[in-house]
């Protein structure tokens, strides 16, 4: 409480508060809570990404076990379990051999796994933060991770070495004398292909979910973004607060700056903001325009923001009707005012955009400024957020506000913190005349970052590029673990059917229905896995729905064309060992056995 009333208190004290802002200042809240569960906001901006991130990393899990558990059955080998246990092995060493197995192959594969991760950690911070972005994080492993990793991977060889382990306990040392080895059947090929059918289920859920994220990335890096980032660059600057204590003098900087990156070679258009599109910049509040109504209840509410002269050419907006900003858009001159294609509908509807007399604030200012031009609507929030109405005002031209709060507003607003450029093609190492210039213009003026319009615009995706790429990547491995799994089990197949496959040749078996033959137990196998597994995709579409951006969570071609790649990648396994199968020598198969 105590802190509560302290940061009431301070925030009672500042002058930028509007007085709506201040009526509202009980409502403020401090909450205290303990660091040793993680910052919050954190927890809040990406814990349901990595909910979704570790569940698909427990689906491929499942299909890499499966893939183990399809291993040691094979290894699982009756008959050879048979012959032991005749020569005195007891079941419980029968047993130990094949969970001993499990556990060696898990503690090789957690090996191969850190070393894989290592490579792994730094490509995922590479796509999830700039090039130039200093990050003290640790990438080695913490203790409780490897400890962790450890223990899943023993727990995971323990488990899936149980079913072979009690298998061959079973064994029974009479079947040696039987001729175990030559029947045709195994017992163990049956839940060999159900495993293969789970895999392909899993698998159809990781592709279908990571189709669904490439294709909304797709959807949000190609929308129309109201400007053209080619050949813009962005100049984020932090000029001196004493250029607001005179007008005149910032008036004269600005211009002076202007001229000078025009004559920098290599830049064609200059112009300033402040702020730019898509830098995580948004200006908002209540507008007043004259002929509407006003609702005391519910506000009229636009984002703005002040521009330079010629800022629609330089960024390539079109400008839909009447004029942009221009140079003669004075502080002397008539106040003017631009608006988006999104206020003319939202605020205008019905009205002619052009004449309008509009401002920031109450009804009092409803006539501060008339709307010279519509443009079209420039994204300016984010990429995956509806455009917003907003209104672009010239940075020299104010408002005769008497609040005190609204005019520190304007007076802060007027100091540009964004230069646009536009570039010649091919032109290259601005930066030193970038810094030249505004030095010219003025000594003071803070050069914070240089860089390309569209290297801005692609850090807006960069947290949809990860989840796209990381659940792509998990796709791929699904398959290719799905794909190997199929031809495990056909090849297996094949090396139990050896005998009867010799005798259907030597009765006149065309090859090629070998091969068909093959390939269609396999083909069997994962359209079983589908039938069950697109019903699950469709049912876990919702876990991604909240990541998609114009494409629907059950979207059908993407569940087709997963399903397809599934079909195609499982013929591929299957051809290696039909086309062994169809090059069996009827004589010698029938010899061996």
């Amino acid at each position: 409480q105590h802190a509560t009333r302290a940061l009431q208190t301070w925030l009672g004290a500042q002058s930028f508060l509007s007085d709506r802002d201040r009526k509202r200042l009980p409502e403020s809240r401090l909450t205290v809570t303990s660091a040793a569960g993680g910052v919050q906001l954190m927890r809040g901006n990406f814990g349901q990404s990595l909910t979704l991130l570790f569940v698909m990393s427990a689906l491929v899990l499942l299909i890499a076990v499966a893939n183990l558990a399809n291993l040691l059955l094979a290894r699982a080998d009756r008959a050879q379990a048979a012959v032991r246990a005749a020569l005195g092995a007891s079941a419980i060493r029968l047993v130990r051999q094949s969970i001993t197995e499990g556990v060696v192959l898990a503690l090789v594969g957690c090996v191969g796994a850190f070393l894989v991760s290592m490579f792994a950690t730094r490509s995922i911070i590479a796509l999830a933060f700039p090039p130039d972005t200093i990050m003290p994080v640790d990438l080695v492993p913490s203790s409780t991770i490897v400890l962790f990793s450890i223990g899943l991977s023993l727990v995971t060889g323990i488990l899936f070495a149980a079913a072979p382990a009690w298998a061959m306990a079973r064994t029974n040392p009479i079947d040696a004398l039987r001729g175990l080895s030559r029947e045709g059947a195994d017992r163990s090929f049956v839940p060999r292909r159900s495993l293969v059918v789970v895999q392909v289920t899993l698998s159809i859920v990781l592709l279908a979910g990571a189709g669904l994220l490439t294709k909304s990335l797709s959807r949000l890096e190609n929308q129309p973004m109201g400007f053209d980032a080619e050949r813009r660059w962005i100049v984020r600057v932090d000029p001196p607060t004493t250029l607001a204590a005179d007008l005149d003098q910032l008036d004269r900087v600005l211009t002076t700056m202007r001229q000078r990156l025009e004559q920098v070679p290599g830049i064609e258009m200059a112009t300033y903001s402040l702020y730019s599109p898509m830098e995580g910049n948004n200006w908002s509040g209540p507008i007043a325009i004259a002929g509407r109504p006003i609702d005391p209840e519910r506000r009229d509410i636009s984002s703005w923001n002040r521009v330079g002269p010629n800022y629609f050419e330089t960024l390539g907006t079109r400008v839909l009707r009447g004029r942009g900003i221009v140079e003669t858009d004075t502080a002397t001159s008539q106040r003017v005012a631009v608006v988006n294609s999104a206020f003319a509908r939202q605020f205008l509807e019905g009205r002619d955009p052009l004449g309008v007399q509009l401002g920031r604030g109450d009804a009092s200012h409803a006539n501060d400024f008339q709307i010279v031009g519509v443009v079209e609507d420039v994204k300016y929030s984010g990429p995956s957020r509806p455009t917003v109405p907003m209104i672009f005002f010239p940075v020299m031209q104010t408002a005769p506000y008497t609040s005190q709060s609204e005019l520190q507003t304007q007076t802060r607003s007027m100091l540009v913190r964004a230069i646009e450029l536009k570039v010649r093609s091919g032109a290259t190492n601005l930066e030193p005349g970038i810094r030249r210039a505004l030095a010219d213009a003025h000594p003071e003026m803070a050069v914070t970052r240089i860089l390309p319009l569209d290297v801005q615009v692609a850090g807006n995706f960069r947290n949809n590029r990860l989840l796209a790429t990381l659940a792509g990547s998990y796709g791929v491995l699904a398959l290719l673990l799905s794909a190997l799994g199929l031809y495990g089990v056909t090849a297996y197949g094949v090396s139990r059917r050896v005998h009867e496959i010799g005798v259907r040749m030597a009765l006149g078996a065309d090859r090629r229905a070998i091969v068909v033959g093959v390939v269609r137990s396999a083909v069997i196998q994962t359209l079983l896995g589908l039938a069950i597994g697109v019903p699950a995709a469709l049912a876990s579409s919702s876990w991604v729905a909240t990541y998609l951006y114009e494409v629907g969570a059950r979207d059908p071609i993407v569940i087709a064309t997963a399903a397809g790649v599934l079909i195609f990648t499982a013929v591929l396994a299957a051809l290696l060992p039909a086309r062994r199968a169809a090059s069996v020598n009827p004589t010698q198969a029938l010899r061996a056995q």
